[in-house]
């Protein structure tokens, strides 16, 4: 009987140190009285997904060339962390316009600068609208968490002036995102 004591206290000893120690992983031992392995992690990778840029180079005898308006498209994958548009732009300061202008012996039209800037969800909500009088230095960045799956898109409506040997507007939108691969 003292036999059968001593192996017994052995064996509750011996579960005791190795539950109470850590050393027993819960997934290994699982897996070695035939339990399923642990999930694997999910790996996410930054993609750009929609992009809108431009310089503007503009003659002054057709208008339309002071104008700019485009949209990209891009779907959003299912379980996407974050999605985030980075906006950077640059309008020329009037002075320096006027500088352009004298230098190149032409007269400007009076004309209110922009980029206009909307991102709609996949559920056609408005996600971001904003309009840029200045520019904008350091770019600014928006990031919207968990964003829905499905098509999202990125628009812009820009109205610019551009001399590209002296200076000129221009903007460059992205739109990335933190999705599993």
């Amino acid at each position: 009987m003292s036999r059968t004591r001593l192996l017994g206290a052995c064996l509750a000893c011996a579960v005791m140190v190795l539950s109470v120690s850590g050393c027993v992983d819960i997934y290994g031992a699982r897996g070695v009285l035939g339990g399923k392995e642990p999930p694997a992690p999910i790996v996410y990778r930054e993609r750009l997904k929609a992009q809108l840029t431009r310089t503007f180079d503009t003659n002054v005898s057709d208008p339309g060339s002071w104008n700019y308006a485009a949209s990209d498209s891009a779907v959003v994958k299912k379980g996407t962390e974050w999605l985030t548009i980075l906006v950077q732009v640059t309008i020329l300061e009037y002075g320096i316009i006027d500088n352009i202008s004298k230098l190149l012996c032409i007269t400007l039209p009076n004309i209110d600068r922009y980029v206009h800037v909307q991102v709609k969800g996949a559920d056609g909500s408005l996600q971001w609208d904003k309009i840029y009088k200045n520019s904008v230095a350091p770019p600014e960045s928006i990031t919207l968490q968990s964003p829905l799956d499905g098509p999202w898109s990125l628009h812009v409506d820009a109205v610019g002036f551009g001399a590209p040997k002296y200076g000129a507007d221009s903007f460059n939108v992205m739109m990335t995102v933190s999705e599993p691969s």
